[in-house]
């Protein structure tokens, strides 16, 4: 490169004018790519429900993915696991940095628990809904990972799967089925928040296989 020349080279290194070796600038961008796949199973009704913003470049807010499979004994199931992600994302998106962007969802999902925990029992459209639910709040480099049910989250590391969930369920043979703790089960949610773990691997998350699940 000749004196005076101020093109940068292909690597993105910057000349030093004492003509110092050039230093390379780190690239600390994360690439979020991100997709879904349903299917009713052995149901007669798909209700899951899946949602994710993965939009924008705010450092800030980062990105949020959840999902959410419905339980009930008409179709109120698929509302309660829609209505649970959305509750979700929105306040993930309107949340306040500096409040704790987890911490923000957590709660507005909480208000969400108690809801539909009280209109269940009167709304014949909603009779007996519950839903379980499993996010990740990607901030930087780090994922939080919300939790309650048998929705799984699980880390893609070197061609390893490692669950980082653990299902809320009756652990005893032929009973495994059945849910302890769900979106809409109780009036009080109980939700597991697992520390945070680096997202430079694949993080996945999945539903549990199902006829029914409420207590």
């Amino acid at each position: 490169m000749a004196p005076g020349d101020q093109t940068l080279p292909l690597n993105g290194a910057v000349n030093d004018q004492n003509g110092a070796r050039p230093s390379v600038r780190e690239n600390r961008s994360l690439r979020v790519n991100a997709g879904y796949c349903s299917s009713a199973g052995r149901r007669s009704e798909n209700q899951d429900y899946v949602g994710f913003c993965c939009e924008g470049t705010n450092s800030l807010i980062g990105h949020a993915l959840a999902i959410a499979d419905g339980v009930s004994f008409g179709s109120g199931g698929r509302i309660a696991a829609e209505l649970a992600v959305r509750s979700f994302i929105d306040a993930h998106q309107n949340s306040n940095p500096t409040a704790g962007l987890t911490r923000t969802s957590a709660r507005a999902l909480a208000s969400f628990n108690t809801w539909l925990h009280s209109v269940s029992a009167s709304d014949e459209r909603l009779r007996h809904a519950a839903t379980t639910f499993t996010a990740l709040a990607l901030q930087g480099r780090d994922a939080h990972v919300i939790h309650v049910g048998d929705t799984r989250a699980y880390l893609l590391h070197d061609e390893q799967l490692t669950r980082l969930t653990t299902d809320h369920t009756i652990q005893q043979p032929e009973r495994e089925h059945i849910l302890l703790r769900a979106v809409g089960l109780e009036p009080i949610l109980r939700m597991d928040h697992c520390a945070p773990c680096s997202c430079g691997a694949g993080l996945r998350l999945k539903t549990q296989p199902r006829l029914s699940k409420l207590r």
